[in-house]
């Protein structure tokens, strides 16, 4: 693990006025096993400079030609479209104006894009689920005195969910044989039921018969006619969830599975994480829900509206970094625009807090930006495989690879292993006598840092090499001591 930050001096004051993000969003897709060479899956998402969300994900339908194709067509074109909305752009805004009116006609125009596209390369579909979080009216996203509204659009399949208090809701409908016969409350109950079940005995025999034709979409952009797009308003509030899934996601994991891992993983790329994992879990078991398919989950975290920060008199507003779009794949940072990271400071003090501005990934360089005590605005360039690195979830076979022998500070050594030890990915380890928490073992790290003994050490678990790690580390600690006192 390398954990140099790519600090390489004291961060510097900017006068300008600077929004820290107040939403988290993480983002991850993996291609099928049946065709791991190509990802027919595809997804954007953006935090503008004015605090207006928008995200999207596309899934190429299978068995045509070219979804691959297709469901980067409908991004890219979705993409661009919605990039062209106003700042302080209002979910209902005058008509034309609108986030709705914008949502609902980039999916039509994606449609029309690629039915042309087809007469060239041959048939092909996408679906697509977008989310676009404004105001209600106009002007920021009020995510602490007010309520935010979330417009989503949708064609196909790929899902749309919101947590809040506890309940995981499916805000979309799909475009399915479930939804032809029914109305809008009996599809909803269908789908819930046909989502949570986790044996055919479950089903009625109607039941059994939706779900082994759940993957036949009813309508998909590119098709033979033109789409109805389907449009949902919802609210968003602080601490709202939500989450857009192809669905290799939510056809391989039940709805219950899905709102464990939400509610239980607070860090938004670690909940993407374990969805995809959970989902590639499941793919490989012979279960009535495995299926291998391409797989994409983009989580949206709702914060608290941050602090303003005025800038003085003659000095012209300048966000910082806040209008890039990344699209997340297996070989893209960990660490995303408006992530809050880790980052190393030249004492080797690891310090948390700071929030990604920017990232330009030819370069491999970022920007963090940070509020001291004093309300003073910190930003600095940093390394980004450097900071991704620090940042990502660690094992406990990370705990023996972490290197003293380059630290270049004695508080670095030590926060080295700390740092492993508190991004556990699971919270902690298994030990002989029980599960031990992160916390607790980094408290009682820096307790026997403090006041080192062998009784200490030898009272530490020695799951992933723990236990001679810091014994390791406070023999060079010792035989440091004693140079000095010779000297």
């Amino acid at each position: 693990m390398n954990p140099n930050s790519g600090f390489d001096g004291p961060p510097r004051p900017i006068p300008e006025r600077v929004r820290m993000p107040e939403v988290r969003i993480a983002a991850k897709s993996v291609a099928s096993e049946k065709h791991p060479d190509r990802n027919e899956d595809a997804f954007f998402h953006q935090q503008r400079s004015d605090g207006l969300v928008m995200a999207g994900v596309f899934d190429g339908v299978g068995g045509l030609t070219a979804g691959d194709k297709a469901s980067r067509l409908a991004k890219d074109h979705v993409y661009g479209r919605l990039s062209q909305m106003k700042q302080g752009i209002g979910a209902h805004s005058p008509s034309g104006l609108n986030a709705e009116d914008f949502v609902k006609d980039s999916l039509a125009e994606a449609d029309s894009v690629i039915r042309e596209s087809a007469r060239e390369s041959g048939e092909m579909g996408s679906t697509g689920s977008v989310v676009v979080i404004c105001d209600q009216d106009g002007g920021l996203p009020d995510t602490i005195f007010g309520t935010s509204e979330v417009v989503i659009g949708q064609v196909g399949d790929s899902r749309v969910y919101r947590l809040r208090a506890g309940e995981l809701e499916q805000l979309t409908i799909d475009d399915s044989e479930v939804g032809t016969a029914h109305t809008e409350g009996e599809v909803r109950w269908s789908q819930q039921r046909l989502s949570n079940a986790s044996k055919l005995s479950d089903l009625s025999p109607e039941d059994q018969e939706l779900f082994r034709r759940r993957n036949v979409v009813t309508q998909a952009l590119g098709g033979e006619k033109p789409v109805d797009v389907g449009v949902y308003v919802a609210s968003a509030q602080p601490k709202d969830r939500f989450l857009i899934v192809s669905d290799g996601v939510s056809d391989n994991l039940t709805t219950d599975e899905i709102q464990a891992i939400l509610e239980t993983t607070p860090d938004s790329q670690g909940a993407v994480n374990k969805l995809i994992e959970g989902s590639l879990t499941r793919s490989s078991y012979r279960s009535m829900r495995s299926k291998p398919d391409d797989m994409t989950a983009v989580v949206i975290d709702i914060g608290s509206m941050p602090r303003k920060f005025e800038a003085p008199q003659g000095v012209v507003e300048k966000p910082v970094g806040r209008d890039i779009a990344v699209e997340v794949t297996e070989q893209a940072f960990h660490v995303q625009d408006g992530s809050e990271v880790y980052v190393m400071r030249h004492s080797g003090k690891i310090e948390k807090g700071w929030v990604v501005g920017a990232i330009d990934p030819k370069s491999g360089k970022g920007n963090v930006i940070r509020v001291d005590g004093d309300g003073q605005i910190l930003h600095k360039p940093v390394d980004m495989q450097a900071l991704d690195e620090l940042n990502r979830p660690t094992v406990a076979a990370d705990i023996a690879k972490v290197d003293f022998a380059t630290a270049k500070t004695p508080l670095e050594r030590r926060e080295r292993i700390i740092h492993v030890v508190r991004r556990l990915k699971d919270g902690g380890i298994n030990g002989s006598k029980g599960f031990y928490q992160s916390d607790q073992l980094t408290t009682e790290l820096q307790t026997l840092f403090d006041h080192p003994s062998q009784d200490g050490i030898n009272l530490l678990t020695n799951t992933g090499g723990l236990r001679e790690k810091v014994r390791e580390l406070i023999n060079i600690e010792l035989a440091e001591q004693r140079l000095r006192e010779n000297s």
